[in-house]
């Protein structure tokens, strides 16, 4: 079998149910995944979701049950008294097979891109009682000759090793009977095991938490609010911790630490307070002989030890930040600090699985509005980082407003999960962006790359609920002035739900339809007739086969200009801006013919 290059595991998939406002979603996720909806659509549960999936929690507040608001009263009341969290991790190593407790656990995968071994891993929460932790697994049957064993001597006299026995009951004489305990640990010993190719559910296998989560990814959020304390902090910050952890790593194999120890023995010999020859014991006893004056008895005892080098070698982080000048962090703005902690909490996260795991664990990183408080120029290098990083061993998920972090012509795999909230639960769509464009042949790629080169807001059609594709310029000025004359109330429906593609040219509409239909996107479609112009006319035909059901066309007579009343045959978007310069402030002050043409594309958003 065929097995991925590089090594990482990745969630894959993953279904929430009865998770805040989340009734019921299923989204699929790659190494950089989007999370894009309208505010309060569940952005930020999905990440709180991932949290909860990867970590040690055993009860959840009724706060997290999904719930309603009764029409009636106003009352937000519960709907579910459970919540389940199941996920897909695709993209195990070929030795997860001999991963303790994983036997009959590991499934093949084999799709068109790639294969590969998952796991599915299910998390139920019910209100008032502990999780219940399940694998998607084969049934298993223990061997025959293993069912009379009662003793761990019993499975070391069949042949099972010593040593393996002796590590989960180190009593090998003693009964292991069949506590809940006893028979968790009987279920890591793969050896004793037939599987059975049946499909099942098998509840807390074998040593979970420890034995499940230490395999699974880590995580890591950073949420909208992340703490200036987190660097400041010089004990309790991430950044102060991390450093102090750094410098004992440091200090354990280094050769001026050991000789910094020798120094340290004489040291204290010269600060012993004992030695009444020393300065420290001259104090001592001019202290004591005050003391013994006035209380006879008494007397004040000091010793010095500085044989711990935890205590008498503890380094003082003086940290600050700059730009142009060097601050104190608090000084400095907050989308800086935000991607400072940011870079902080990634490197830690990869430096404790590098000293703490048995295999180095990837690493998924929530990512919470990654754009937020940066200046453009910033929020797209964020997005460089975003990208690179999600190439190597950390998997990205963010929830953004900004179509301009998404950034569709990148190489890492990439889906965007669109959230689409009503007055009760949140619906989820997926879109593969890094799938869907492999699927274009020959011309259509390159036309879709050189829009991607050229501007990249093919992605705010993710944003939106309509997306219209026009040929250029021209038609992108005219329609912007046109609905700026509606009534405010249709002008701002309009904007909130229309999104303008410029597809610059006629042969790149064909690319960009096929793109945009094949994630379920149904584009309206604008583009000139074009009768008697052969280099032009040719292209209709295929636009017509390119949209077929999945959207629709609006042509105009011959040209735009026609529509209008004018002619152009250069400068053609600034001879447009005149045009409308001389419509009056009002819709009706705009020429019937384009208006028609105008109420034909938007439909109800006008014509109501």
């Amino acid at each position: 079998m065929h097995t991925l290059g590089a090594i990482r595991m990745k969630l894959h998939r993953f279904k929430i149910q009865g998770f805040k406002r989340l009734e019921d979603i299923e989204m699929y996720l790659e190494d950089a995944t989007f999370l894009i909806g309208q505010n309060n659509s569940g952005k930020s549960s999905i990440l709180k979701a991932i949290d909860i999936l990867l970590s040690a929690k055993k009860t959840l507040p009724s706060s997290d049950y999904y719930s309603v608001v009764d029409e009636e009263t106003g009352e937000t009341k519960p709907k579910t008294t459970k919540i389940v969290l199941e996920a897909e991790f695709r993209n195990l190593p070929e030795e997860s097979k001999t991963w303790r407790g994983f036997k009959g656990r590991i499934f093949e995968y084999d799709s068109e891109i790639e294969t590969g071994f998952l796991v599915i891993y299910k998390k139920t929460y019910q209100l008032g009682k502990d999780v219940v932790i399940e694998f998607k697994s084969k049934k298993r049957n223990i061997k025959e000759e293993f069912k009379d064993c009662k003793k761990p001597q019993d499975y070391i006299n069949k042949g099972i090793e010593e040593e393996v026995i002796s590590h989960f009951f180190p009593e090998v004489n003693k009964n292991i009977g069949k506590s809940k305990g006893a028979l968790e640990k009987l279920e890591q010993l793969d050896e004793i095991w037939d599987i059975v190719d049946e499909d099942t559910w098998f509840k807390n296998p074998g040593g979970i938490p420890g034995n499940v989560l230490k395999m699974l990814p880590r995580f890591l959020l950073i949420p909208v609010d992340t703490s200036i304390s987190e660097i400041q902090g010089s004990t309790s910050g991430v950044l102060g911790k991390t450093l102090n952890e750094l410098f004992q790593v440091v200090r354990e194999n280094s050769d001026n630490f050991k000789n910094a120890q020798e120094y340290l023995e004489k040291l204290s010999k010269e600060l012993d307070p004992e030695d009444d020859t020393s300065e420290f014991g001259k104090m001592m006893t001019d202290l004591n002989s005050v003391l013994t004056k006035v209380f006879p008895e008494s007397q004040l005892h000091a010793t010095t030890d500085l044989s711990d080098p935890n205590k008498a070698l503890k380094p003082s982080f003086n940290i600050e930040m700059s730009s142009n000048i060097k601050t104190s962090v608090e000084n400095q703005g907050t989308g800086m600090v935000r991607a400072a902690v940011f870079g902080m909490l990634r490197f830690r996260q990869k430096w404790l699985s590098e000293r703490e795991d048995e295999h180095n664990r990837s690493l998924i990183i929530c990512f919470e509005e990654p754009e937020i408080y940066l200046h453009p120029s910033a929020a797209n290098q964020m997005r460089d980082a975003i990208y690179e990083l999600s190439s190597t061993n950390s998997q990205i998920v963010a929830s953004t407003h900004s179509p301009f972090l998404i950034d569709i012509s990148r190489k890492p795999k990439q889906v965007l999960n669109r959230l689409i909230r009503n007055k009760k639960s949140v619906k989820c769509s997926t879109f593969s962006v890094s799938n869907a464009f492999l699927e274009l042949q020959g011309d259509d790629q390159s036309y879709v790359k050189m829009l991607l080169k050229i501007d990249d807001y093919i992605s705010r059609a993710f944003y939106t609920n309509n997306v219209i594709i026009i040929e250029g310029d021209t038609e992108d000025i005219l329609i912007r002035e046109s609905i700026a004359k509606l009534p405010k109330e249709k002008y701002l429906r309009i904007i909130s739900n229309f999104e303008v593609l410029k597809a610059r040219g006629k042969a790149a509409i064909i690319s960009l339809v096929k793109y945009l239909i094949s994630m379920g996107i149904k584009p309206i479609v604008v583009h000139d007739r074009d009768n008697g112009i052969e280099g032009a006319v040719k292209f209709n035909q295929p636009i017509k086969d390119a949209v077929g059901t999945n959207g629709r066309i609006v042509e105009m007579h011959e040209n735009v200009e026609d529509e209008i009343g004018y002619h152009a045959s250069y400068e053609k978007p600034f001879k447009a801006f005149e045009q409308t310069q001389n419509w009056g402030e009002n819709w009706e002050d705009i020429p019937e013919n384009w208006r028609n043409k105008m109420i034909e594309i938007f439909g109800t958003y006008i014509s109501e």
